[in-house]
């Protein structure tokens, strides 16, 4: 009876230990899927430049209206700039070499658009100037590229990488944030995007 008793306190014991060590392992698998659905959420907005780090978008908030020396030392703020959409490019000389060869497509719009239809700027925050003189040079960019030693533009406006390619509205807020792409088809969806956009606009501000 005694061996019966002590028999049944042992498995009894066994099974609080088991349910003890089952809770600690559900416990930490709980834990672990939070972390890793918290490490795929961080990786997504990392990947997403329209993301700020809280998850937020950059869609629809205004612009800094900033004032920057061009390669000439001439000044340029944006809020003087008058253009029914604008087209701003973040970028350094340093960013990854496919990246930079879209600038082909930055001299298209830059070509393509009237300067009161579309105004396509450039900032860099390549401390270098002779090294963007040449870089504009050799492509044949006539549009400014601004000069931002700081990097107070991306600092300010929290962007988390370069080179971007953002578009605005005629009152400087966010319609769109990218990572240029050298991919030629994906280029004529950009121009395309664009005439869209244009075409949103009553004929009467054109």
């Amino acid at each position: 009876m005694n061996t019966n008793r002590l028999k049944v306190g042992a498995v009894f014991i066994l099974l609080c230990v088991l349910l003890i060590i089952g809770y600690d392992i559900f416990k930490n698998l709980k834990n672990n899927k939070i972390l890793y659905h918290d490490l795929l959420l961080q990786l997504s907005l990392r990947n997403d430049p329209v993301r700020k780090a809280d998850g937020t978008s950059f869609i629809g908030e205004a612009f800094i209206d900033f004032c920057l020396p061009d390669l000439s030392n001439q000044q340029w703020c944006l809020g003087d700039v008058r253009s029914l959409l604008k087209v701003i490019i973040v970028f350094s000389l340093d960013d990854c070499h496919l990246c930079l060869q879209e600038y082909s497509l930055w001299r298209k719009i830059d070509e393509i658009y009237q300067k009161k239809d579309i105004a396509v700027i450039g900032i860099s925050h390549h401390t270098e100037k002779e090294d963007l003189i040449s870089f504009a040079a050799e492509r044949n960019l006539h549009f400014p590229i601004l000069i931002d030693t700081e990097d107070s533009i991306r600092n300010k406006m929290t962007f988390r990488t370069s080179p971007l390619r953002i578009l605005l509205d005629e009152d400087n807020k966010i319609l769109e944030v990218a990572v240029p792409d050298a991919n030629l088809q994906r280029q004529r969806q950009v121009l395309d995007n664009l005439d869209y956009q244009l075409n949103l606009i009553p004929k009467t501000r054109h």
